[in-house]
């Protein structure tokens, strides 16, 4: 990849190409793309100096955090996540783990045990927190913020880690080229994956069968046997993949950073392959009977399961995460655009915008 195209994802390209190169160190620019979780009432959303949290019925402002200016220090990218009784869990490029109110935005508590941002989402269950940090740390927390284990990859953490409901188990991307199986309860390592040639930044999908599927930037989709992390098979790409890929029906759907998004069976097949105006990022958006993505051109993208067009709507700005959905609309976070979240209708008509106030 050429250094005109690292220069386009500011931070997150320019510090993977130093990892990939075997460099450490230099200068680290704190941007990147907004961060959005829904819920059936609410969106929130991490960009930059807040997190605001918007009325997913009309995009008015609900609340945000800090609630009155910038505080120095303090930018907010990754996806917030809810937890079950309503904690509303936040990383920061401060180096802290945030629980905020989810109804208000006021502080619960911190964690300010790690060292380095957090880029990636916790994982969030009923009983604990699952927070990657780019120092290559998974801190394990319960839902009081208490420590309860630290797990050590070689290098950053970038993805939000995965759990199989069948057992304690977790997996995690990193980017020393290693997939991580990791049991739940204790943090020690089941197993680890082979040197699959190329960082992970995106994270596994658990499959049926008993494999996971993870992308990587050596312009591969690969599948692991979930119980000992062998690899089943690796399938090419044109570019390197850092969206995670979505599963239905016995296919997997993700895309690639020349803008090409694959369909593989699960055997890594290729069903078929869709070129686009642009980047993909962002996992693909899977319903019923359409494929919903973006590409960093700011196009909104709907297909139906075999590839074959629906719609495409332009949005202004550059466009990197993952659309979501909830009720009868999709989501829609641009950088660099008019607008911080735009809201759609599954036609692609436009629902409503939301502009941060000044």
């Amino acid at each position: 990849m050429k250094i005109s195209r690292l220069l386009m994802f500011s931070f997150f390209l320019i510090l993977a190409a130093s990892f990939l190169s075997g460099c450490s160190g230099g200068a680290y620019l704190a941007s990147s793309w907004p961060g959005l979780m829904v819920d059936q009432k609410t969106g929130y959303l991490a960009d930059n100096s807040f997190v605001y949290a918007v009325n997913l019925e009309n995009g008015s402002l609900k609340w945000k955090f800090p609630p009155d200016k910038p505080e120095k220090g303090k930018a907010f990218f990754a996806p917030p996540v809810v937890t079950e009784d309503g904690q509303l869990i936040v990383g920061g490029y401060d180096h802290i783990l945030y629980s905020l109110d989810s109804n208000n935005g006021t502080i619960l508590w911190t964690f300010p045990g790690a060292n380095d941002r957090y880029i990636a989402s916790p994982l969030v269950t009923s009983q604990r927190i699952y927070a990657p940090n780019a120092n290559g740390s998974l801190y394990a927390l319960d839902l009081k913020g208490s420590l309860q284990w630290t797990f050590q990859a070689d290098q950053p953490l970038w993805a939000q880690p995965v759990t199989d409901g069948k057992c304690q188990c977790l997996y995690v991307s990193s980017m020393d080229h290693h997939l991580y199986a990791l049991d739940a309860e204790t943090g020690s390592l089941t197993w680890k994956s082979p040197d699959l040639g190329a960082a992970l930044v995106a994270a596994p999908t658990f499959g049926e069968d008993g494999v996971i599927f993870v992308g990587t930037f050596g312009n591969e989709m690969l599948a692991l046997d979930a119980a000992t992390g062998n690899i089943k098979w690796r399938a090419p790409t044109t570019d390197w993949v850092w969206s995670s890929a979505a599963q239905k029906g016995g296919v997997i759907f993700f895309g690639d950073l020349k803008g090409t998004l694959y369909a593989l069976d699960t055997a890594g097949n290729e069903r078929w392959s869709k070129k686009t105006d642009g980047t993909i990022v962002g996992t693909p958006l899977l319903t019923d009977n359409l494929v919903y993505f973006a590409t960093e051109n700011g196009t909104v993208y709907a297909t139906d399961l075999d590839g074959n067009p629906a719609w495409n709507t332009p949005v202004s700005g550059k466009i990197y995460s993952p659309i979501l959905s909830s009720g009868d609309a999709l989501f829609v976070t641009p950088s660099e655009g008019d607008a911080l979240l735009v809201a759609l209708t599954t036609t692609g008509s436009l629902k409503w915008s939301f502009v941060p106030p000044k």
